[in-house]
């Protein structure tokens, strides 16, 4: 049990208990009559003990309690003399003409879902459970998944925000941090900008004071500048990291990707951040970010982005961001472990500047190379000899002095998309993936290299859920706004995952997504309300 209070679903089950939904605000119990008063809190953990045990009658729980020692400290009780009798149980919950309940049905129904809690959180931990002790318990359903998402998101936001503190005095500021996240997860449900979305965020009531207004939300996220926008969310993201890691996610985040993606940009081109964007796009130009995140399996999770002047800044960008995550590795506290050992980029990093960048920040790399002639000469031969891989030793990519290895074989990806309208060079070559590295390509496992790049793919899918789902929009053409704009949006996933992750892992529910981006979102903004001792 004490794994389930000390970090997992029964950690905040004192405050449980003392919720206005389960009982008074004195502890003490009101129908003692002529039997010795006692704490009211040992007789919930009591209750919530026999639904998680399926033990079928108030007798079998006093029994239990007072045979078990430390069960019964656990709970509350002093000694097992303390247990009282099966009636006192009784009392707590049972509607009769001669006693009015301290629990009612919600408070029942609220206790057994903290059973099921519990329960799956030891099936999760490798417990061997009772027979029987799970088909009693109510199977969740859409209200359910929404209210936990409401308490996992209310946890998470606690632990993120301080990360993100502004640095004001609380004394001299009319809205909080919590206030101003709540109205940023306002603009990304509304899709609206801040000057006319504070409007609308006004007119719900949801702070004493009303909501943040466009002006002065921007007076404070100018007061940083975008590196140190950067610093901050990476240290919130890491702590949503560590908090997938103990779900046994992540294990291998020593790997990470990174890429470059944009959000459309419709004003002034001539601004210093703005840059061109792909011909396949329905919009020319775009703010433009270098991310990186870690990937897994089943999820991805972004740690910070960094706003890209342009294309030729961005080995640079490359740089500062590797130094910045491996520095949070060696100069903090072990909660913040996000040490980088390889890193897995695209072919928009193809070239000798960020080859440098890499080795001069000591990480391992694999980067997918473009089709150039000498690739384009490897696979001629490998047609030829009916190969299945190829390599290049010492090939010197760009203007780098000191060159690198190339490995080719077939890609999985692309070779089903091909029929009889595909271009014949695009046949040819496409239908091969080349990567470049520093890794002895002859004695590496690159099946295995290859399959791991292919969890970057991830990163594709972060960039869509948090640009259309999750970022709050901004007119503004300032660097330093936009990066804490995008940062947010990629917080707002982030966290939307976690939940996700949590309600499978520790709650049992089968779902892959229970909750959706909205409710996520919904959660974000009503619960950063309760927030009221985060640091400014």
């Amino acid at each position: 049990m004490n794994q389930f209070l000390n970090g997992g679903p029964l950690k905040d089950f004192d405050r449980f208990v003392l919720t206005t939904a389960l009982g008074p605000d004195d502890e003490e119990d009101a129908y003692a009559d002529d039997h010795h008063s006692i704490n009211f809190s040992p007789v919930v953990w009591s209750l919530l003990l026999k639904e998680a045990r399926n033990l079928p009658s108030d007798e079998q729980l006093e029994f239990y309690l007072k045979r078990q020692k430390n069960v019964a400290q656990m709970a509350g009780f002093d000694s097992v003399d303390d247990v009282p009798r099966n009636t006192t149980f009784w009392r707590a919950y049972a509607n009769t003409d001669s006693n009015d309940p301290r629990l009612d049905e919600d408070a029942m129904k609220a206790l057994r879902t903290e059973a099921r809690k519990l329960v799956n959180h030891a099936k999760w931990a490798g417990f061997e459970l009772p027979d029987g002790s799970e088909e009693h318990l109510f199977e969740f359903g859409k209200q359910d998944f929404i209210e936990l998402a409401e308490e996992i998101a209310h946890d998470l936001l606690a632990k993120t925000l301080p990360h993100i503190a502004f640095g004001r005095d609380p004394s001299r500021t009319t809205y909080s941090l919590p206030s101003i996240v709540g109205f940023l997860a306002h603009l990304a449900l509304e899709g609206a900008y801040p000057e006319n979305g504070s409007d609308t965020f006004n007119h719900m009531d949801l702070y004493e004071n009303g909501g943040t207004g466009a002006d002065n939300f921007y007076h404070y996220v100018r007061n940083r500048n975008a590196e140190e926008w950067f610093d901050r969310f990476l240290r919130a993201n890491a702590e949503l990291l560590e908090e997938a890691r103990s779900m046994g996610h992540f294990e291998n985040a020593s790997e990470v990707a990174l890429d470059t993606t944009g959000i459309p940009w419709f004003g002034d081109t001539s601004n210093n951040f703005v840059d061109g964007t792909k011909p396949s796009r329905n919009y020319a130009h775009s703010f433009h970010f270098t991310t990186i995140g870690v990937v897994g399996d089943e999820a991805s999770l972004s740690l910070a982005a960094h706003h890209l002047k342009n294309r030729t800044d961005q080995d640079r960008i490359l740089r500062a961001i590797l130094q910045r995550v491996k520095g949070l590795h060696y100069f903090s506290d072990d909660q913040l472990d996000v040490d980088i050992e390889r890193a897995y980029l695209d072919k928009g990093f193809y070239g000798g500047m960020h080859v440098t960048a890499l080795r001069e920040t000591d990480t391992e790399f694999l980067i997918k190379s473009r089709k150039v002639e000498p690739v384009k000469d490897v696979i001629d031969g490998l047609e030829e000899w009916d190969g299945d891989w190829g390599i290049m030793q010492d090939y010197e990519v760009g203007d780098l002095k000191q060159g690198t290895n190339i490995f080719i074989q077939p890609s999985e990806k692309r070779a089903p998309r091909y029929d009889e309208n595909t271009d014949e060079e695009d046949k040819k070559y496409g239908r091969w993936v080349a990567f470049v590295t520093d890794i002895d390509p002859v004695s590496a496992d690159r099946e295995k290299l290859a399959r791991q790049f292919r969890n970057r793919w991830g990163v594709e899918t972060q960039y869509r859920q948090f640009k259309h789902k999750f970022y709050p929009p901004t007119k503004s053409s300032k660097g330093r706004v936009r990066a804490f704009h995008f940062n947010m949006a990629q917080l707002f996933y982030n966290i939307w995952v976690v939940v996700n992750l949590e309600l499978r892992d520790r709650y049992g529910v089968l779902e892959r997504r229970p909750v959706t981006s909205d409710d996520v979102l919904h959660a974000i903004r009503d619960e950063a309300i309760e927030l009221d001792d985060v640091p400014e």
